[in-house]
């Protein structure tokens, strides 16, 4: 017979927050492209279409963001 320590209930993953807004720059990492934060932060974007003519610009994302890990884009433009 083996012996298992019960870790207890799976956590849930993370929802996701409701739409919100998000400003910083828009840059390009590797192969994925980010959100530079005003605080020197970055976080990961999930867009279907990549804006090139405002990689390295201040832009405005709206958008629903996963765990602080992630925004998938609904709305990019020029901040």
């Amino acid at each position: 017979m083996v012996n298992r320590l019960d870790a207890g209930p799976t956590p849930a993953p993370s929802a996701p927050d409701a739409c919100r807004q998000h400003a910083g720059e828009l840059i390009h990492k590797g192969s994925c492209y980010a959100l530079r934060r005003h605080d020197g932060s970055e976080i990961w974007l999930e867009m279907d279409r990549i804006p090139h003519h405002l990689i390295e610009q201040q832009v405005m994302i709206e958008g629903v963001i996963y765990g602080n890990e992630v925004i998938s884009v609904e709305m990019i433009g020029p901040n």
